[in-house]
């Protein structure tokens, strides 16, 4: 089967990007020389997550950044109390994805902060997907290949 671009389990919003113009060389006027570096493609990525970065504490200030791994491929790159925001990559496309922060208890505190988690995902989730990603995922084939089209500007 293919595969596509992860995200975490449990994602409430999940948005799309073309990534795969990063690392290409571009010369003095402008123009893509064909060439690919590693190191350029590097930077190419630290800015693009630093710009995310800048936009989600600008919309929710009560995000912070973070370095926390959710299941086996999923780095959420920014928290609060009640979410995780994440970014994965695969073969030029990149998700970014919001995930509410759920606990491991079953006490009646535990169900209660997972439930205010949800639903504090829920209210943020209409902006979320509004402004962020630029492609929208429309389905995907039997071998696990990802149809998408560019969203309307």
């Amino acid at each position: 089967m293919g595969r596509s671009v992860s995200y975490a389990r449990g994602s409430v919003a999940k948005v799309y990007y073309d990534v795969s113009h990063f690392g290409q060389v571009v010369d003095d006027e402008g123009n893509l020389t064909g060439e690919y570096c590693q190191d350029i493609e590097q930077m190419d990525w630290e800015d693009f997550k630093e710009g995310l970065r800048h936009d989600i504490e600008t919309l929710w200030p009560s995000f912070k950044p973070c370095k926390e791994w959710l299941d086996n491929e999923d780095l959420a790159f920014m928290e609060n109390r009640f979410a995780y925001i994440g970014l994965s990559e695969y073969c030029g496309c990149a998700c970014l994805w919001l995930v509410p922060k759920e606990s491991e208890g079953y006490y009646s505190d535990d169900i209660k902060r997972d439930n205010l988690a949800r639903g504090w995902c829920s209210k943020i989730t209409p902006k979320f997907l509004a402004k962020f990603g630029e492609l929208n995922r429309l389905g995907s084939f039997s071998n696990g290949e990802a149809i998408f089209e560019r969203k309307a500007v």
